[in-house]
């Protein structure tokens, strides 16, 4: 954006004359350097690790290679190429050390070429395409996180965990996510890059989960498979590696990290993990119950008619789990609790009812996401085929491992019927367990062909079949060109605008009433009623009237108990609630001011305070 400043001058009939413009033209001064002095420093401190590790030649010098390659590719966008390039560093480094990589002696040779340097190059690719899909498709934030943001901000600053100091509403479901992201801006981070770097992050490690979680089901070779199909999944990247501002990368990470201590029968970590799965979101208690059943399934029959040992830590599993999870989940459930006063989330209460409508809404989610994405089809497909391909020669152990997989897809399906669904694009709630359907998938694949290769030409065709069919879709969610990732990082840097104004041109004491309870008030730093009631007490506790019927989360709301309120100001946008309302017909008139980033700012402003602005009814 080029801003132009002159001195006011006006013609003869007192109009203000504006800037014209005939041409503009810009230069660079100076050539800009490849890289950063931090970048550099990184990329060799890498590069030493390596070598001293021992490792082959190849690896520094892909290492180096790639590196350079994002910087030459690299064009301008929310992360600054030696942010980028630095990631790329250490998603290498931590894809080398922690994929499964098999022993070379048990590995077969690839057209006559050893496996391990072809794995190394295939980690190289998916850490790659991990950081460059960032670049290719965009970064994205949607509106919903500043809420997150805003709870953050007034915690950092002594105000607590709340919405609008003074008022102790539950208005988040992210407690640890929230945290996270207050601990960064303690630091003098700004949230949305710092949840840009984490997401991108934690993409990486759910890479490694993934692999590591299949290679307990068919060995580390055929868990290189698992991964893959998530690297085209346009839901899964949305939610990690791109951004979004949302917890979802975090969710899916400890899911995959709980499940796999479990797997490897570390009790007592599996329920540490799982108390921090369920403080990031709280549908996190379904991995309360699939674990504590899995953990009772690995005890001996002859203790489970023994009381004593059911009880007892050091016999039983399940026990050893479940006082690890409320060694640390009570205390904070018992503090959420006095210090909000209810037992569920303020937004619990707003979006969730029980009518056959919100199960209709959860069951057409759920079909949407199922058509769209397909990884949720090829779960089924390989959970059936498996247990053919499988029977009678899989080993005991493995099986348990398959009910573990399987039952946690079902129970966050059931969950979604029930909770109706969600409003956000793509498949938000379906992304923690997707890691585990190419899981199964591959499972299955590995067991057609223990009976014969006759399976592959089968088995290839369809994953052919699934990257034809997800590729296409990945143009669809850009934030580069018109999409509904592109719509919602719009409606940010409009909302953040708005609020941008507010907070340089009202008083600090100023309410403001709106449906669009994000972006705005987070940079507005102004009192604010949310009329959708996620954090606003007396909203959500309405009875469920009309509930289920629209958009999940935009349903609930109270016009007469909102202006008896007496907001100064309402932003055009999410305003079409009140237009018929008498009262706001009355007392509001729509203003239009600059914006300070080039925009319009369109507001309804109540007349009494039109003053403000040096205005008159």
């Amino acid at each position: 954006m080029i801003e132009l400043r002159a001195p006011v001058q006006k013609d003869a009939y007192e109009r203000e004359l504006g800037v014209a413009v005939d041409q503009v033209a810009l230069w660079q001064t100076q050539p800009q350097p490849l890289t950063g002095p931090w970048s550099l420093l990184l990329v060799m401190a890498a590069i030493v690790l390596l070598v001293w590790q021992g490792r082959p030649l190849l690896q520094p010098l892909v290492l180096a290679s790639s590196w350079l390659l994002v910087l030459l590719l690299y064009q301008p966008q929310f992360l600054p190429d030696w942010l980028l390039a630095a990631l790329l560093v250490l998603s290498l480094l931590a894809l080398w050390q922690w994929l499964p990589f098999p022993a070379q002696e048990t590995v077969p040779r690839l057209w006559g070429l050893p496996m391990r340097p072809l794995l190394w190059l295939l980690a190289t690719f998916i850490a790659l395409w991990l950081v460059l899909s960032h670049q290719m498709l965009g970064h994205w934030v949607i509106d919903d996180a500043f809420i997150s943001f805003r709870y953050a901000y007034n915690l950092v600053r002594g105000d607590g965990l709340v919405f609008n100091p003074g008022e102790a509403v539950e208005g988040y479901t992210n407690f640890l996510w929230t945290v996270l992201i207050a601990g960064a801006m303690a630091l003098g981070g700004d949230p949305v890059t710092v949840a840009a770097v984490l997401t991108m992050l934690l993409a990486v490690a759910i890479v490694i989960l993934t692999a590591r979680l299949a290679a307990e089901l068919v060995g580390p070779l055929w868990a290189w498979l698992a991964p893959l199909p998530l690297l085209i999944s346009g839901p899964f990247l949305l939610y990690t590696t791109r951004g979004s501002g949302m917890e979802t990368a975090l969710f899916t990470m400890l899911v995959l990290a709980s499940l796999l201590a479990l797997v490897h029968n570390f009790w007592m970590l599996a329920g540490w993990l799982v108390a921090l799965t369920t403080m990031t979101r709280p549908d996190g208690i379904l991995l309360v119950v699939v674990g504590g059943l899995y953990a009772l399934a690995h005890m001996p029959r002859a203790s489970l008619l023994q009381p004593y040992r059911l009880l007892h830590p050091r016999h039983s599993a399940a026990m050893r789990y479940s006082l690890t999870f409320f060694a640390l989940y009570l205390p904070y459930f018992l503090w959420r609790w006095s210090y909000y006063g209810y037992l569920l989330p303020n937004t619990f209460y707003a979006k969730v009812g029980g009518t056959q409508e919100q199960f209709a809404r959860g069951l057409g989610y759920l079909w949407e996401s199922s058509v769209n994405d397909l990884l949720l089809p090829l779960a089924l497909l390989g959970l059936l085929l498996g247990c053919w391909a499988w029977l009678g020669i899989c080993p005991g152990t493995r099986w348990p491992i398959v009910v573990l997989l399987a039952s946690s897809i079902g129970l966050v399906s059931f969950y979604i019927v029930g909770v109706g669904g969600d409003w956000m694009p793509e498949a938000r709630f379906l992304v923690p367990v997707f890691p585990l359907m190419p899981i199964l998938a591959v499972w299955a694949l590995a067991g057609l062909m223990q009976h014969s290769a006759r399976w592959l030409p089968l088995t290839a065709g369809v994953g052919i079949v699934l990257v034809l069919l997800l590729l296409p879709r990945l143009p669809e969610t850009t934030s580069h060109t018109t999409s509904p990732i592109w719509t919602q990082n719009y409606a940010v840097r409009r909302q953040r605008e708005v609020g941008r104004w507010m907070r340089e041109h009202t008083p600090p004491d100023a309410l403001m009433a709106t449906a669009v309870a994000g972006a705005i008030p987070y940079y507005a730093d102004r009192p604010t009623l949310d009329i959708l009631g996620l954090t606003d007490e007396h909203i959500a506790h309405l009875p469920e009237i009309n509930l289920d019927t629209g958009r999940a989360g935009h349903e609930k709301t109270d016009l007469d108990y909102a202006l008896q309120q007496r907001p100064e100001l309402i932003p055009y946008r999410g305003s079409d609630l009140f237009w018929g309302h008498p009262v706001f017909q009355a007392n509001y008139q729509l203003k239009n001011f600059p914006g300070p980033e080039g925009h319009g700012v369109r507001m309804y402003v109540r007349k009494d305070v039109l003053s403000w602005f040096g205005q008159q009814p």
